[in-house]
């Protein structure tokens, strides 16, 4: 049997949106608040508000752009990569750097619950992760993924499973 295709696996697109749509929205309260500071009745609310104004511009502003550079990189730079080889795995904050598992040395994948998400869990013989964090290279958050719910999980087995039939079939050196 032949190896299993690449599968290549990016940022989805609806999950990037309404999160950029929201980051515009704060950032314009942020500016309204500013503008409109002038006009408040106590001395207080004059100075308060334009701070929580301009933190409202500089946290969600850094994430527009974050979430903008994400949204322009998302082709570019796939999330998960399933190899022939083995598993390739990037971060949206680093997406040229990858981590990289050969097949020979992951052990299985289960879904394991992180902070209130269900991510996908990849465990290897040297280290088992499964109780990592979910910054961690070793887990998949395939909510965020341009994938049918259950399709990288799929391609995932299938790949280890074919290659254990390849290295059972190959003599042993």
């Amino acid at each position: 049997t032949a190896a299993p295709e690449t599968r290549r696996f990016h940022l989805s697109l609806r999950r990037i949106l309404p999160l950029l749509a929201g980051c515009f929205l704060f950032v314009g309260a942020g500016a309204w608040m500013i503008l409109h500071a002038s006009a408040a009745p106590s001395l207080a609310a004059r100075y308060i508000i334009p701070v929580a104004g301009w933190l409202s511009i500089l946290f969600f502003g850094t994430g527009a752009v974050a979430l903008t550079v994400a949204l322009l990189l998302r082709k570019r730079f796939p999330l998960v990569e399933v190899l022939p080889e083995g598993l390739k795995l990037h971060s949206i904050l680093k997406p040229a750097k990858g981590y990289f598992f050969p097949w020979e040395s992951i052990e299985a994948f289960s879904r394991v619950r992180i902070a209130g998400n269900d991510l996908l869990a990849v465990h290897t013989r040297s280290i088992d992760i499964s109780l990592s964090c979910s910054d961690t290279p070793y887990t998949i958050n395939d909510r965020v993924l341009d994938a049918a719910p259950g399709e990288v999980e799929r391609s995932l087995e299938e790949h280890l499973a074919a290659y254990r039939t390849r290295s059972e079939r190959e003599p042993a050196s």
